[in-house]
């Protein structure tokens, strides 16, 4: 069976660098240690404190919620350990996803661990890794100072092996189809959602003067996506969230209610009364078709 995967990025920050990543080459399990604490409170607690360290998905019983896209680094393992290096050429920082499992409290550790197995079989199906290979420990990369996710992992009767087992027959049974369900618009999605933010965005007054509104979330969608973020002091990462969407809908609501500034006042009149223009928007930008469509008003205006 798929889950839904959650995307509910944080802020960047000291939890968030905004850096790429390289690969990923691997993937590095944690536990939270930290019993009773939610996916989604640990969302909050490293969006808000902003601390120097991070993951890029949390997981209990409830949501697998990707906090960090996963292009991006995540801060999930002490830097100066060489055992990533040696096993795989590489820093977990720059080139692993971290997975971190919730447990304790509240938390149903069957429902949690399935979709804990279920995630990291999905990650490897998606990136063509060998979960035998390519899946590490916390414990195995700083054996000083972590015992995770063994931590959690014994505490309800399984090992590290049988977990990496139980992926494997998860990965080879191909049970990873997943709806995700983020609620997000980013860079390579595609269809009518994206085609309505385009249109959004050219009515909130942004340019996307090569494609327009395609249905194609590509880079130019994504710098006009990001310059309305700064114009509106929102966090600025060319993904429209719900922030970005509220605000976008605000803006347009804003625009439609404006009136003529008072020295264009006549012109707007003027512009109504011969039908140039249907006046409403009076401030809304202007696409090139429309601008044709006013040209071709004024010139059979002025053929009469």
């Amino acid at each position: 069976m798929g889950y839904d995967i959650t995307k509910n990025y944080i802020q960047h920050g000291n939890a968030r660098s905004g850096q790429k990543m390289v690969g990923p080459l691997f993937i590095t399990a944690h536990d939270t240690g930290n019993p009773g604490s939610t996916a989604h409170g640990n969302r909050n607690y490293f969006n808000s404190q902003q601390p120097s360290a991070s993951a890029h998905t949390f997981i209990d019983d409830k949501y697998i919620l990707e906090i960090i896209p996963l292009d991006e680094k995540a801060w999930h393992v002490q830097r100066e350990k060489p055992k990533d290096n040696q096993m795989y050429g590489d820093d977990a920082n720059d080139a692993a996803i971290g997975v971190e499992l919730c447990y304790g409290g509240s938390i149903d550790f069957d429902q949690a661990y399935s979709r804990y197995v279920w995630y990291f079989a999905y990650l490897c199906d998606k990136y063509g890794l060998d979960p035998g290979e390519k899946i590490t420990g916390h414990f195995i990369l700083d054996p000083a100072r972590k015992t995770d996710p063994e931590n959690a992992l014994n505490q309800n009767g399984v090992s590290f092996n049988q977990f990496i087992n139980d992926v494997k027959r998860e990965l080879k049974g191909k049970g990873i189809a997943s709806s995700t369900d983020d609620g997000l618009l980013e860079k390579g999605d595609k269809g009518d959602k994206v085609k309505q933010l385009q249109e959004d965005l050219m009515e909130a007054g942004e340019k996307l003067p090569r494609y327009e509104s395609d249905g194609d979330f590509g880079k130019e969608t994504e710098d006009g996506l990001k310059a309305f973020q700064s114009r509106h002091d929102l966090t600025v990462d060319g993904i429209a969230g719900p922030n970005t969407l509220e605000k976008l809908k605000e803006v347009i609501k804003d625009m439609a209610q404006q009136q003529p500034n008072e020295s264009h006042k006549e012109a707007w009149e003027w512009a109504q009364e011969k039908g140039l223009l249907n006046g409403k928007d009076p401030r809304k930008p202007i696409t090139r078709e429309q601008m044709s469509t006013v040209m071709k008003r004024l010139y059979d205006e002025l053929k009469k």
